[in-house]
């Protein structure tokens, strides 16, 4: 991953843009090359490949060029001919779409052996492109439509894209990871509904319009942040849903990579953009978009980020997400995260400031690389802090109740949804730690009280597991933070919370 992050990195910093010049624009050509699930067809077909509306994603300069072809492999391709018409265009991108055809069974003349020749076929793809120049752009293989008993996909091509991945992680090219995309669109669709993306009944692989239309998507939101070389030709910006995070050291974070199941792993989909140190230290540059990762004290640990993140983009697959995330250990509400009394934030705490610069910063970052954020809910995890004495505490709900109200103020997002965990539980007891409970549970949008805030969800954490359970731990008596599976747990929670209330507003925000 690091040789693709840093690629990524020096497109987004550098601001440098294939095909665009001071002079005027450029024809921005693209080639695509792939298989019957990407290619054109006529009109008198009802089947439709997604590379048939690619160029409605943008505007003139641009052509798309679509040279996929029904049955073709990453090695039939080739040795018809047709990657060599591809590099004759001499266009300055090349997406690849391959995998498809390449999983046929051995003896097949289109077969290949995903760690072997597929992925040595993508290479010289990936070579043979950037010696003219172009940059190729690798899109892993959408799932088939078929299914096991327990409803889950029936995966034949996860070795083509798990080998797809590895090679844009080695050679450090833009990826599109349409296979994780389709999948999660099709587990949530099922067997029957997934008929409606169907050319033909019993056909489990190929697409009408809708279906290719839907596979276009996925793609074309992908394009701002993986291939920003193309954002100043969008013809429209790209819609994405943005959620903050925010709070003390639980929302820092306090669970260890090291300890987290093996294959346990950031939805690089997701993105994230955080502020620095000293609140943060993700090891990656901050107030940067970056894939989904880690963003807590120090690079080994992470936050609610992380599952959040991932099962967020399970519930609203179809939906380009991104995170922005501003924590601060050892603070308090009721002063360093005063939201003031004003727009902008002249009185407000110290903590309160820099998470609305951040919040800003972010957005601001989004709408430079071609998206149209959409602020929908904002996650917290605090109040430790406001619990070391009655007169604070007994105040806390107040408190929260104003926080959710100015930060809707502050965004112009009136809609936002505010998911927030219980603090400080078993064998936590005092009579502070009581009253700031109290506060929480009063601000649920379920309480029936005058604190109510509709919108707002309270998230049961006494369950979870503590910093002081976690393997090899050198806090063996800390029962405050949570350890690296609670952590995990409890941003799955906050993205079920999130959802819960039925759909999110679809009205565009700041």
């Amino acid at each position: 991953m690091h040789s693709r992050l840093c690629s990524l990195l020096t497109l987004l910093l550098s601001g440098f843009f294939i095909g665009a010049s001071s002079g005027g624009e450029s024809p921005v050509k693209i080639v695509l090359v792939g298989d019957s699930t990407v290619c054109d067809y006529p009109a008198t077909l009802p089947t439709r490949g997604w590379g048939m509306y690619l160029q409605e994603a943008f505007r003139a300069p641009v052509q798309v060029i679509n040279l996929a072809k029904s049955g073709r492999s990453t090695k039939t391709f080739r040795s018809e001919g047709r990657w060599a018409a591809a590099l004759a265009e001499h266009p300055a991108y090349i997406f690849i779409q391959m995998g498809h055809n390449d999983s046929h069974g051995p003896g097949r003349p289109e077969s290949t052996d995903a760690a072997t020749e597929y992925t040595e076929n993508l290479r010289a793809f990936i070579r043979e492109s950037r010696e003219i120049g172009a940059q190729p752009v690798l899109v892993t293989p959408m799932v088939r439509r078929t299914f096991n008993e327990d409803g889950t996909p029936r995966d034949h091509l996860a070795p083509y894209a798990a080998a797809m991945n590895a090679v844009a992680d080695d050679v450090g090219v833009p990826l599109i990871d349409l296979h994780a995309s389709s999948r999660q669109l099709l587990l949530q669709q099922g067997d029957a509904d997934s008929a409606a993306f169907s050319n033909a009944e019993g056909d489990r692989t190929h697409f009408n319009e809708t279906g290719a239309r839907a596979m276009a998507g996925l793609v074309i939101q992908e394009l701002p942040f993986m291939v920003p070389g193309l954002s100043p030709f969008l013809a429209k910006p790209v819609p994405i849903e943005v959620y903050l995070v925010g709070g003390q050291s639980n929302a820092t974070g306090q669970g260890y990579l090291a300890n987290l199941p093996a294959g346990t792993a950031p939805d690089r989909r997701v993105l994230l953009f955080h502020s620095g140190r000293p609140h943060l230290d993700s090891g990656a540059p901050p107030l940067t978009w970056l894939p989904l990762r880690q963003a807590s004290e120090s690079p080994d640990r992470f936050g609610p980020e992380l599952g959040f993140g991932n099962r967020l983009q399970e519930l609203r697959p179809g939906t380009k997400l991104a995170l922005i995330k501003h924590a601060h250990s050892g603070t308090n509400l009721h002063k360093d995260w005063l939201p003031g009394d004003s727009v902008p934030p002249e009185s407000a705490g110290p903590q309160y400031k820099a998470f609305v610069e951040t919040v800003e910063q972010g957005l601001a970052g989004l709408r430079q690389i071609g998206y149209e954020p959409r602020l929908a809910g904002m996650i917290w995890q605090q109040g430790e802090s406001d619990a070391k004495g009655t007169e604070i505490a007994a105040a806390y709900g107040t408190h929260l109740k104003d926080f959710i109200a100015r930060v809707r103020e502050q965004f112009q997002a009136p809609e936002l949804r505010f998911v927030y965990g219980e603090v400080l539980p078993p064998p936590n007891a005092g009579e502070a730690r009581d009253l700031v409970r109290t506060g929480q549970a009063a601000v649920d949008e379920n309480s029936g009280g005058p604190l109510s805030v509709p919108g707002a969800r309270l998230v049961k954490t006494d369950d979870l597991d503590h910093r002081a359970n976690d393997p090899n731990t050198r806090y063996p008596t800390d029962h405050v933070h949570f350890g690296t599976l609670g952590t995990w747990e409890m941003g799955r929670r906050f993205a079920e919370a999130m959802v819960r209330g039925g759909i999110l507003p679809e009205k565009t925000t700041r």
